[in-house]
């Protein structure tokens, strides 16, 4: 079985809405109906599960409830205030069933809009035969290390540096493996991603390629962007 899981549990502050952004409307939709709407579209995708603001819970009733199809995949489990809280959520309601060693998660972000199905098979393809799996995109500028935000400690080789994106992918068995085989004990005091937990436990992440639409939305500007590659414009 392939899981989906769909993290919509933030606010979205920085992007300056009083809206959560990944309620915000894009061309006469709610951004997280895009990758909600594509992974409910793949045959593969057995489930879905949104980890979804509590206060947008009706909201995200009525955007299942509009899908054209896949909408009897989709089950909801409330967002935590931190994205780990909100991952072990959706780990939680995957957990509470049987799980095989044939079963993957695809993890993603709802802030991330225009993921494809490409980058999905690729993950699930990748997942049979590598525990775990993260989306890279390569850096275009350099990278530079500072110890105190004053001087400059290194320059990072840019053709060893990329950028996380999403999704990220994972065989269910081998990550409750690196979670020490129970998720109720995971203790993440600095709201550590995934895939950091998952390396730090002796786990190796084989890179599915990014690619520049799989960008997120954290400030006003990226909203213009979205808006550019949607209606098929590319940015300046």
């Amino acid at each position: 079985m392939v899981f989906a899981g769909l993290l919509a549990g933030g606010k979205g502050e920085r992007v300056g809405s009083a809206t959560a952004k990944q309620f915000l409307e894009l061309d006469g939709r709610p951004m997280v109906s895009y990758p909600l709407e594509l992974f409910c579209s793949l045959p593969e995708v057995d489930r879905v599960i949104v980890a979804c603001n509590p206060n947008y819970m009706a909201t995200m009733e009525s955007i299942v409830s509009g899908l054209s199809e896949g909408a009897t995949k989709v089950r909801m489990v409330p967002g935590g205030v931190t994205r780990h809280e909100s991952v072990m959520n959706i780990l939680h309601h995957i957990f509470a069933g049987n799980i095989t060693p044939e079963d993957k998660l695809i993890l993603h972000e709802a802030a991330r809009p225009l993921i494809d199905a490409e980058t999905v098979h690729a993950h699930i393809q990748e997942l049979q035969t590598h525990e775990a799996t993260n989306t890279l995109f390569p850096v275009v500028d350099t990278i530079m290390l500072s110890d105190d935000g004053i001087y400059i400690r290194e320059v990072v080789d840019k053709k060893k540096s990329f950028i996380g994106q999403n999704p990220q992918g994972y065989v269910l068995t081998k990550l409750l493996e690196r979670l020490g085989g129970d998720i109720d004990s995971v203790h993440n005091p600095d709201d550590i991603d995934l895939c950091g937990l998952f390396m730090n436990n002796g786990g190796k992440v084989k890179i599915v390629k990014g690619n520049e639409r799989l960008f997120k939305v954290t400030y006003p500007s990226d909203l213009d962007l979205l808006h550019r590659f949607i209606s098929g414009g590319r940015p300046a």
